[in-house]
């Protein structure tokens, strides 16, 4: 407890009783209270005011000590004390208040710094967690969020990207790869699609465009082919396979026709001629003998 002492009797009294002091101090202390001496002569009880916001004092305290940054007044307001980790204060220091999402805060507590680039905390946490591949930073920046299928992202993980038309995510997510010849993929698919006989991969790489009937196609399926004379497309139309005996076919036909009595196929089998008779002209040409 502060005790004040001032010279109550003036020196010109005998004796020693100049010499005597009174003691006042504040009543009904409070820590958080200081005493101010009055100036001039007085036996009642010192004035005690109260401290500032942000300020303590112990009992008997002549005046009030400011607290600092990272701490805040503590119970009573006799002390200040550290605020808890994840914790900051600012003037005046009356309370420890948490960062917000997506900030940490400062190694002396006396405010709140962003994460990095790519990094997340909850508010209040003490320290922020780098996202992965594959995800992303939500709009709040206090989690990461898992990619759409058909995404991906990479540092700093502040968005995610759909893959381009032909191309798929890699397994982790980190990078678009592109698709194999004769596969097929639309933006932002999640895998190649093969295509089929009968089909070619489309100028764009997102899909599988069917053939002419009287086409064929086979890996990588880059482009389709019409058939040459005298052969007509398989089933599958995989290939193209020739004509039966005695069938024609022109180029680019889906299927062969027979010749009709007294014709038959050309040399290249793509179209009906009438039949030469051998006997015929070997026949002719002998009496064309004889006559001589």
């Amino acid at each position: 407890m502060y005790s004040l002492w001032r010279r109550a009797l003036p020196r010109s009294i005998p004796g020693s009783l100049h010499r005597v002091r009174y003691r006042l101090s504040c009543r009904n202390w409070k820590p958080h209270l200081h005493s101010l001496p009055s100036r001039a002569p007085d036996t009642s009880a010192a004035t005690c005011t109260q401290c500032p916001a942000g300020e303590v004092s112990v009992g008997g305290a002549t005046q009030c000590t400011a607290c600092t940054s990272g701490k805040k007044v503590g119970t009573g307001s006799s002390a200040c004390e550290v605020c808890p980790a994840g914790l900051v204060s600012t003037a005046p220091f009356a309370e420890c208040t948490s960062c917000g999402a997506g900030k940490l805060a400062k190694g002396d507590r006396s405010g709140c710094e962003d994460c990095g680039a790519g990094e997340v905390a909850q508010a209040g946490a003490q320290s922020c967690v780098a996202c992965a591949t594959g995800k992303k930073m939500n709009s709040e920046k206090s989690a990461c969020d898992d990619c759409s299928p058909g995404e991906i992202s990479a540092s700093p993980f502040q968005q995610c990207t759909a893959c381009t038309a032909g191309k798929t995510p890699n397994s982790d997510k980190s990078n678009c790869v592109t698709c194999s010849a004769g596969e097929v993929a639309p933006v932002g698919a999640t895998q190649c699609t093969a295509c089929n006989s009968g089909q070619k991969v489309s100028s764009d790489s997102t899909t599988c465009e069917n053939c002419q009937s009287s086409e064929v196609s086979a890996t990588p399926f880059s482009s389709c082919t019409a058939c040459s004379a005298g052969t007509v497309p398989k089933a599958d139309r995989s290939a193209c396979e020739p004509c039966s005996s005695g069938e024609v076919a022109a180029a680019g036909s889906t299927q062969c026709s027979a010749c009709t009595s007294g014709n038959e196929p050309n040399t290249d089998s793509s179209a009906c001629v009438a039949t030469v008779n051998p006997e015929a002209q070997l026949g002719g040409k002998g009496n064309e003998g004889s006559d001589q």
